[in-house]
């Protein structure tokens, strides 16, 4: 008696996303840019903390976006003087507010170094979560402020890739804004140079999905009647998973 022979009839598709990924915290100093230091709500120094995803795009253009929470902080004091210029009193105004932004911007690194040059653009959009204000005079006591910002931004920066799991980055940038931060008692803006440092972690990303087919049929020998039931079954594979790996070679 011959046996069957079943001869796989195989067709796969694949589907593979894969990228390289760097997560991290972010934090720094905000300088207020010297042109604003003439008014009634004065700039001073501010900060910067968050948490930042930047996703490799292209060789060396990368997608940066994360949860920023910045401090704007405000104050003056001046004199005040009645209309023949006789001093009258002072007057202390002092005012911050707190920011949370989502930025979403471009990363270009240019060379593959341990330490590498890189140009970074964004916009981020802006929602105040906190503000105080305060003023030593009656005549100032009111201010209001803006909900929501838009803030483009664009600086360079050095990326520091001391080992495999590991890099950090500086960023100095010039941060503008499209809507003043007080809308009164007047319109003060918060510009600024930023000094940015971030510390994080390398991995790749990696999703596949795969589509099998295996097909057995019968191998077409002749058998007795009583076995010359084909035998054809389709079996199909569905499967899909993630991993996760250090990085090696190119850095971001």
């Amino acid at each position: 008696m011959k046996k069957a022979i079943l001869i796989p009839l195989l067709s796969i598709s694949f589907l593979s996303y894969s990228q390289k990924v760097l997560v991290g915290l972010n934090g720094g100093i905000l300088a207020p840019s010297k042109a604003q230091k003439a008014g009634l709500l004065v700039p001073e120094v501010g900060y910067k903390a968050g948490f930042e995803v930047i996703i490799k795009l292209y060789e060396g253009l990368n997608l940066r976006t994360g949860i920023d929470y910045s401090s704007f902080d405000f104050s003056q004091d001046f004199k005040v003087t009645d209309q023949n210029g006789t001093f009258t009193r002072n007057v202390t105004v002092d005012a911050k507010v707190n920011y949370v932004g989502i930025p979403i911007g471009l990363r270009y690194v240019f060379i593959d170094k341990v330490i590498s040059p890189f140009v970074d653009v964004s916009v981020s959009t802006m929602a105040k979560v906190s503000d105080k204000y305060s003023s030593s005079s009656s005549a100032f006591a009111y201010a209001k402020n803006s909900s929501t910002i838009i803030s483009p931004s664009g600086g360079v920066g050095i990326l520091f890739n001391p080992g495999k799991k590991i890099y950090a980055t500086f960023l100095v940038s010039y941060i503008g804004q499209l809507q003043p931060v007080y809308q009164s008692p007047v319109k003060a803006y918060y510009n600024s140079i930023g000094g940015i440092f971030s510390l994080g972690y390398k991995f790749w990303y990696s999703i596949n999905i795969f589509f099998r087919h295996d097909r057995f049929r019968n191998g077409k020998y002749k058998m007795p009647a009583s076995e010359t039931a084909s035998i054809d079954k389709n079996i199909w594979w569905i499967s899909a998973g993630y991993f996760t790996r250090p990085i090696a070679g190119r850095p971001f």
